[in-house]
């Protein structure tokens, strides 16, 4: 990587020799977009004006960027390969190309306004200032172009648009458990991208949580997402996919789950103390007659008590007869 970064908007942007100008969070790295071009972008770094993104790549073509959203807007084509760093200005783009020219285009629809040629084959990073235009050239010269540069034919066709960036397939159905208690579960998804770029995914658990995008997965991989649902209920879930030039699917059929709470034992009501000595009654149930008494309290007085009553009285009874 030989392209110096360029920092606008919370956003850090940078070419790449794998063809691609990458755009990072300025905080924390995290990717935002990326756009592929048909070659490498070798020193030139990118600019950033007016919301768009400038950047010249080996396949002899200026690119126009979206900042945001990293969409294609209009591209030009020279005669040779783009290491020069974009200059923006006034509504004019300037950049060099391999092909001797100097170029000036239009910097909202890509249109040649100028063109300069030198006697060799490459121009470094230009600079603008007080409405002039300076930029050195390999044939060992700086040139200064004012406002009264006259335009010279394009060597090349009018700007051409590259093909257009298919989303992906929307994904299938999350597959995972359809019912349980509360706890965690894992569920996985997978779509095609048309243009066979990889993909990732994110959930909708339907709880009012979307969860963070997965990695990126190959074309028709599945990926997998993890979710803890905090109360039971009915929940139905969905996944969406997004490539690697940021276009999104639509989200995918839900799949039903269920979540149930655990159930809990019914509490064992207390034992029955009728006279407050603190030990709970005590039964026994025996046999049950319609005449006889079907339950007998313990704590009552045994037959032993009622024998020796009986047994004293008879006692008594003797003792009167012998006087």
């Amino acid at each position: 990587m030989f392209s110096s970064p360029a920092v606008a908007d919370g956003k850090v942007f940078v070419g790449s020799y794998d063809k691609k100008i990458y755009c990072l969070d300025e905080n924390t790295g995290s990717f935002i977009w990326s756009y592929s071009t048909g070659g490498i972008i070798a020193s030139s770094s990118p600019a950033v004006a007016d919301g768009k993104v400038f950047v010249g790549s080996y396949d002899n073509n200026i690119y126009c960027l979206d900042e945001d959203t990293g969409s294609f807007i209009w591209s030009y084509t020279t005669g040779g390969s783009v290491s020069s760093s974009p200059a923006v200005a006034d509504g004019k783009v300037f950049v060099g190309s391999e092909d001797n020219n100097l170029y000036c285009l239009d910097e909202n629809t890509g249109s040649l306004i100028w063109s300069y040629t030198t006697g060799n084959d490459g121009f470094l990073s230009p600079a603008v200032a007080d409405g002039k235009v300076f930029v050195g050239s390999v044939d060992n010269k700086i040139y200064c172009f004012g406002a009264k540069v006259k335009p010279t034919p394009p060597p090349t066709a009018a700007p051409t648009v590259p093909p257009q960036n298919n989303p992906p397939n929307t994904p299938g159905r999350p597959s995972g458990s359809s019912s349980g208690f509360l706890g965690t579960y894992t569920y996985s998804t997978s779509a095609t991208d048309p243009d066979g770029d990889k993909v990732q995914y994110r959930f909708d658990w339907d709880d009012g949580t979307i969860s963070s995008w997965t990695s990126f997965v190959s074309s028709g991989s599945s990926a997998y997402e993890s979710h803890s649902w905090s109360s039971a209920g009915t929940y139905y879930v969905k996944a969406q996919a997004r490539d690697t030039q940021g276009a999104t699917s639509s989200w995918s059929s839900a799949k039903t789950v269920t979540i149930s709470s655990p159930s809990t034992p019914a509490p064992t009501p207390p034992l029955k103390d009728s006279d407050d000595d603190g030990v709970p009654d005590k039964y026994d149930y025996n046999a049950y007659d319609p005449d006889i008494q079907s339950r007998r309290d313990t704590k009552t007085p045994g037959f032993e008590a009622v024998f020796a009553v009986v047994g004293l009285l008879a006692v008594a009874y003797l003792f009167r007869r012998r006087r």
